[in-house]
């Protein structure tokens, strides 16, 4: 009886790992360049509230706006709005729950629209936000 190679069982399962690892970040990439050369843009939402909420994006340029269809969310769910913008101007995220709705520039108009970024709310249930006279 001739002793077994660990050696060929352990190649083997590193090359399974590199395989799987290798799919696993390059769909994302991939669908990212995509994204990037069609000028499509990608807000991917999580509802952390205990409501069904609604989002939108906007993209403005200060002389036109341009909005996605409102995409509703059920409580503690994940969603994405997939949108290829025909404006370049700032990004704005609406978020509107049962009484009350949340917005969040993502970008202004003087930034165009991004590449990445960030933006969490709260809540959507917020009072109206009024800036104060000068």
């Amino acid at each position: 009886m001739q002793p077994r190679d660990d050696d060929e069982n352990s190649g083997a399962g590193l090359r399974t790992g590199l395989l799987i690892a290798a799919v696993a970040l390059g769909i994302p990439l991939f669908v990212m360049l995509i994204l990037y050369a069609s000028g499509a843009k990608l807000a991917i939402v999580h509802n952390d509230s205990a409501e069904t909420v609604e989002i939108a994006a906007v993209v403005h340029n200060g002389a036109a706006v341009e909005r996605t269809s409102v995409k509703t969310i059920d409580p503690h769910r994940l969603a994405w709005i997939v949108f290829t913008p025909r404006l370049q101007g700032g990004l704005t995220i609406f978020c509107k729950g049962s009484t009350m709705f949340a917005t969040k520039a993502i970008s202004s108009v003087s930034e165009g629209t991004p590449a990445y970024s960030s933006a969490t709310f709260k809540t959507c249930n917020l009072p109206p936000h009024f800036d104060k006279p000068s």
